[in-house]
């Protein structure tokens, strides 16, 4: 300490040891004391005067005290060794350093928002919305609030190769008064998202936030639970495609993919970049030939997960671009597997289910809440009323041919049911036939009967004779061409 101050910080001899008289002698002493103590006793120190152990600090002694203080507390909390050399070859640094931690800690812009109400389905986000915002607190040691409710590293766990929120979080100890009042804070928040819900009864009569959430995480997040979203993650990844950026948007799709690698890695399930970046190119089915090509040029470049979606977006906004606000199909085609409940696919709104399928959904609590949600959707609503107007519209014309051939068959049971003309009818083929016939002697043509339009007109061509008046006596003939 005396080395440091006066020999790197040229600080006078009475100065040191005016420090040393406050109770500030070693690197010991500095620990955690405030940015702002600092000032008012070095402040005071000079304001004091000198036969009454009052010493001068200029503004930038002060700032190096600060600066060494900061790092000497900063090395504590993260329990890492204290090298003085590294201080000593930037000491600007640090006091920047010092400076920038100081103007942060006052300032109340850096604290999270408080998380949303617990609810099961999402566990895993709601966790992490936890341990974010009381990261974002500084406890009573100094440390992140989070450190409450720390989990155990992995065996093996090197512990430089940590970040530094991290160190101090897992460097505080679990134990004294200053934990004691971070377990109550902490226990307030717990109690707070969870009132009212199911995880409420979990935590009941717990006194300590720590406990609480070790109960929670028993519950919600132990060897069962944690099998049960590893196989759905494997299951959605194994049914999850990309086909059409209409239906099942490029940027929708890898974020699946990305929320199952997470939930696999989250359980000690992760997969190898490799075959991360392997399954990408397999789903990727869209039959777009330019799409085609680049998905083969982004696999001969790129082996990172990271890599290849982000050459892909670039394709797809060139190859797909924004449609310009346009409303797009709700029926998710592409998105296979991406809203399963009991074994049934219910990623599409419009779909009408059978009574097995229902059956199947609504064989939980959690499927029958899905279903009422499904039903109380107001899309599904307008194709359950387009499905009943066109029900009704093919109803009336059932009921239209119907009656059409009702009185079809009223029509043919009053001829008797056979083929025969009617009356009338034979009147009118007679008449047909007459007509043909006085034709064919007006030009002194001979037809034979029964005969047809073609016949007629080839004997027409073919007649040479004479436009006169008609000297054969007229002939008339039934219906059925025999001559009368």
């Amino acid at each position: 300490m005396h080395r440091l101050l006066c020999h790197v910080h040229n600080f006078t001899r009475g100065q040191y040891e005016t420090l040393r008289e406050e109770g500030y002698g070693t690197f010991a002493d500095l620990v955690n004391w405030k940015h702002r103590e600092i000032s008012k006793l070095l402040q005071s120190l000079s304001n004091r005067p000198a036969n009454r152990g009052g010493m001068r600090y200029g503004d930038k002694r002060v700032k190096q005290i600060q600066a060494i203080t900061w790092y000497v507390t900063e090395a504590s909390q993260r329990g890492i060794h204290l090298d003085m050399a590294e201080y000593e070859a930037n000491p600007d640094m640090y006091m920047q350093n010092a400076a920038l931690s100081a103007a942060y800690e006052a300032s109340d812009d850096n604290k999270g928002d408080k998380p949303k109400q617990f609810q099961y389905k999402n566990w895993i986000s709601w966790e992490e919305s936890i341990e974010t915002y009381l990261e974002s607190i500084k406890s009573a040691c100094g440390a992140p609030l989070s450190y409450v409710i720390r989990k155990v590293f992995p065996v093996g766990t090197i512990w430089g190769n940590l970040d530094a929120t991290q160190q101090r979080v897992h460097n505080s100890k679990l134990n004294g008064l200053a934990f004691e009042i971070d377990s109550k804070s902490v226990l307030t928040t717990l109690k707070e998202t969870c009132l009212n819900t199911d995880a409420e009864v979990w935590i009941k009569n717990i006194k300590c936030g720590r406990a609480a959430m070790l109960a929670l995480r028993n519950h919600y997040d132990g060897h069962d639970e944690a099998k049960k979203r590893t196989l759905e993650a494997k299951q959605k990844l194994s049914t999850c495609f990309y086909k059409h950026e209409f239906t099942f948007a490029f940027e929708k799709f890898i974020s699946v993919l990305q929320g199952c690698f997470k939930t696999l890695e989250r359980y000690d399930k992760a997969m190898y970049e490799s075959d991360m970046v392997e399954s990408l190119f397999e789903k990727c089915q869209n039959n777009h030939p330019d799409f085609k090509q680049e998905v083969i040029i982004c696999r001969s470049q790129h082996n990172t997960f990271i890599g290849a979606i982000t050459y892909l977006k670039v394709v797809i906004a060139r190859l797909f671009p924004s449609s310009g606000g346009k409303k797009q199909d709700k029926r998710n085609v592409g998105a296979i597997g991406s809203n399963i409940v009991n074994g049934v696919d219910m990623s599409d709104i419009t779909k009408f289910y059978s009574k097995l399928e229902v059956k199947k959904i609504t064989s939980t609590e959690d499927g029958r809440r899905a279903w009422r949600k499904f039903l109380s959707n107001p899309e599904r609503k307008r194709a359950a009323q387009a499905a009943s107007r066109k029900r009704k519209t093919d109803q009336r014309k059932i009921k239209a041919t119907a009656k059409k051939l009702k009185a079809a068959d009223s029509t043919e049971d009053s001829n008797g049911g056979s083929d025969e003309l009617s009356t009338a009818q034979r009147r009118t083929v007679a008449a047909i036939i007459n007509g043909v016939s006085n034709l064919s002697r007006h030009n002194n043509t001979e037809i034979q009967f029964p005969t047809n339009g073609r016949s007629i007109q080839a004997a027409q061509r073919g007649t040479g004779g004479s436009s006169g008046s008609v000297t054969a006596s007229v002939v008339t003939f039934d219906h059925m061409g025999n001559p009368l």
